[in-house]
């Protein structure tokens, strides 16, 4: 997108890490735990002070079990 005018917006990387555990214990087989951390960098537009940076830490857990 074009950094001034009317259809102007930042620039932005994103950056993420992810850790994942499997506990390697058999009645917890199928258990997965997450831990994520996400950035994400904004670059101001020619208009300024447009740009916000984010930060997110996220915990997921995933059980996969048959019906």
């Amino acid at each position: 997108t074009p950094d001034c005018g009317n259809t102007a917006s930042p620039d932005q990387e994103e950056y993420n890490l992810n850790f994942n555990y499997r506990p390697p214990v058999a009645v917890l087989q199928g258990l997965l735990l997450q831990l994520r951390f996400a950035w994400v960098d904004q670059d101001d537009t020619c208009r300024g002070n447009d740009g916000f940076d984010t930060t997110e830490v996220r915990f997921v857990t995933n059980y996969r079990f048959e019906f």
